[in-house]
């Protein structure tokens, strides 16, 4: 009940694993284990410190910030469980759960992009099941948890990624981290574009030509010390791409994490993606917007064909004929759509 009562949550409620269901497990577990190990004001302190870390939750109605409403809860808890904290007791409580939220979305700070999306990386698993199968998941199990993630990044505000309570961190550490994660997402919501494009073109060929087949079928095996096998996205790497079209918007820092890739690979894919560097080159960022109007959550003969449309036609070209080279046994119903394309 007392843990319950830290993370505001009623009996009978239904909990969502996007609203704080795993915190709350995770507390929940942490308390039975200390239960007769430590006080019960230090069981409080430790599930106020795990409620912090619930990310991503706006100032409320009334203008209190999770903090905030976290240091009212613990009051009541305090004199509900008599848990005899002082004032200064649950104000260090809280300091202690702001300061351990930041930490665990420290990579939004990160003067390093490359940093901020492999760590963003490590984590798309644990929202998307398939992804846990290095070699099974398919092209639009991927397509998929890149749609999510492309919708994630768009529409967080840099604004309540970090917590703060009673000046703790001071306005101007605020104010930097704030900046520094405002552009990350902005960096990595055009890097995530470019690889939703990229991975939504693979989506609507696959469509188009037979269905959906795991992602190792279009894109060739990843890359291992052991072996060397053919890639898709090693037919884009040695690509000259000066001849992109002029007059759209092209961050150089984009395209290089793109081509030369975040700091390391992940355990479902590889850290390049020389393939949606091409794109990025080749349309910018206005293109990429464009051709993502017809990414929808499920891909059809419209929208397939709507997106594969959108390409210019060199462009378009150019990743069939590649990706031709990699599905052989596709490579018949391949041309045949670019030709009717054309």
């Amino acid at each position: 009940a007392m843990v319950a009562d830290i993370f505001g949550f009623s009996s009978g409620e239904v909990l969502n694993p996007f609203g704080g269901q795993n915190e709350f497990l995770s507390a929940m577990v942490a308390a039975r284990a200390l239960e007769g190990t430590l006080q019960l004001s230090q069981m409080a302190q430790i599930a106020a410190c795990i409620e912090a870390t619930i990310p991503f939750r706006s100032i409320n109605a009334e203008g209190k910030t999770p903090a905030d409403l976290l240091y009212l809860r613990l009051v009541d808890v305090n004199n509900k469980f008599q848990l005899h904290m002082t004032e200064e007791d649950i104000v260090e409580t809280i300091h202690l759960s702001v300061d351990l939220s930041n930490r665990d979305v420290r990579n939004f700070s990160s003067s390093d992009t490359g940093y901020f999306l492999e760590q963003t990386w490590k984590l798309l698993p644990e929202s998307n099941v398939p992804l846990r199968q290095k070699t099974l998941y398919t092209v639009f199990d991927y397509y998929n948890a890149l749609f999510k993630l492309e919708k994630f990044f768009s529409n967080l505000d840099s604004n309540v990624v970090f917590r703060h309570f009673r000046d703790r961190p001071d306005e101007m550490t605020r104010q930097a981290l704030n900046r520094q994660a405002a552009l990350n997402l902005e960096i990595g919501c055009s890097y995530v574009r470019a690889k939703l494009l990229s991975i939504a073109i693979l989506a609507a060929i696959a469509h188009l030509t037979g269905g959906d087949v795991p992602m190792s079928f279009f894109t060739g095996d990843l890359p291992e010390i052991e072996r060397c096998a053919a890639r898709l996205d090693d037919k884009f790497s040695q690509m000259d791409t000066d001849k992109g079209t002029t007059g759209t918007f092209q961050d150089e820092k984009v395209y290089e994490l793109l081509m030369k890739g975040r700091r390391m690979d992940s355990s479902f894919d590889a850290r390049d993606s020389p393939m949606a560097a091409y794109l990025y080159r080749m349309i910018g960022a206005e293109g990429v917007n464009k051709s993502l109007e017809y990414a929808v959550v499920t891909l059809d003969n419209v929208s397939s064909s709507g997106l594969l449309k959108s390409l210019p036609r060199g462009v378009l070209a150019e990743i069939v004929r590649n990706t031709a080279t990699i599905v052989e046994i596709r490579a018949d119903k391949l041309l045949t759509i670019l030709e009717e394309l054309n």
